[in-house]
């Protein structure tokens, strides 16, 4: 892990965006309703009512997200795992708190996944290893098809928090199966994206990145000057207990 990982942080969702459940609702399906029932459930299975506030809150970020000392993309994500969570302000504020103490003031999505996982609120972070010198973008599993499997095994809505080359950039990821398409899709959210299916500052196309994501993790702005590239890290969120 490198000191200067900080510099920017996304996060990364994988959600089912079927409803499925019930009567038939009036209102239009929406990208951020999804299917909770399209597989055997478990622990790092989301409400809808999850992904509706997240949605409408990612779009508008609160002044003190602005206030904290750490990077843009660090401060949307623990925005993000407030809305996940349904923390109170003081109680985000106290989980960066503590990041920032156990980074010894150098926090990154590193130490935010570190954080989560010593409360129980996710599995340990799984490893992509980086393939080659420093120069070389390859690496040894694909990022979109790992974030599928884990999703997968229980269906439903899924978060996941993402360190882009060793903590370079900072993504939260929400995966899911479509309503209308029955096909799994993949979204990104970091400092530069404003809720579900909507556009991104920088990209041509929306944060849907389905098909998209193992290409746009080696994008040139996430390559760090001084070391190039390096592992990938990901961390499967689970339910508060």
């Amino acid at each position: 892990m490198k000191s200067n990982q900080s510099v920017f942080t996304v996060m990364l969702l994988v959600l089912p965006l079927a409803l499925g459940l019930g009567e038939a609702s009036s209102e239009p399906q929406q990208d951020y309703d999804f299917v909770l029932d399209n597989g055997p459930g478990g622990n790092h299975v989301f409400s809808n009512d999850i992904s509706r506030a997240l949605h409408q809150t990612n779009a508008t970020l609160p002044k003190w997200v602005f206030d904290l000392p750490d990077g843009g993309c660090l401060r949307t994500i623990y925005f993000g795992f407030k809305s996940i969570y349904g923390w109170s302000d003081d109680d985000a504020k106290s989980f960066q708190e503590r990041v920032f103490k156990r980074s010894d003031k150098k926090p990154s999505i590193n130490f935010a996944m570190q954080e989560l996982h010593a409360t129980g609120l996710s599995d340990r972070p799984t490893i992509i290893k980086h393939l080659g010198n420093k120069d070389s973008d390859k690496y040894a599993d694909s990022l979109e098809q790992t974030v599928l499997k884990l999703a997968k095994k229980e269906g439903g809505m899924h978060f996941f928090a993402l360190a882009v080359n060793g903590g370079f950039h900072s993504v939260l990821l929400a995966v899911g199966e479509s309503k209308n398409t029955r096909k799994w899709e993949v979204y990104w959210f970091d400092q530069s994206t404003k809720g579900f299916n909507t556009s991104r500052t920088g990209w041509n196309h929306t944060n849907r990145v389905t098909g998209k994501l193992d290409q746009l993790v080696v994008s040139p702005s996430f390559k760090s000057k001084n070391y190039g590239w390096s592992d990938i890290e990901i961390s499967h969120l689970k339910r508060a207990q």
